[in-house]
């Protein structure tokens, strides 16, 4: 749990203000929690529930980087 009522999707909303274009990876072991449910993921988010295994959290990062073209295209 985030300290202070703040939640994942908060916080990623604050780092899009910082760099809008930023690829986000959530991590949580609420799947079934309200903010999880009713965010609509964009094409630049991705989710993981917990627990996972570095593999499972590999692939999510490589399903996310792929939807923008891989970290090359990113640094374009």
């Amino acid at each position: 749990m985030m300290p202070g009522g703040v939640s994942g999707i908060d916080v990623g909303a604050a780092a899009r203000k910082l760099r809008p274009g930023v690829l986000i990876l959530y991590a949580s072991g609420y799947s079934d929690h309200p903010v999880i449910r009713e965010h609509r993921m964009g094409p630049d988010e991705g989710f993981i529930p917990k627990p996972f295994r570095p593999n499972d959290l590999s692939k999510a990062i490589s399903a996310l980087l792929s939807r923008r073209g891989g970290p090359r295209a990113q640094a374009a």
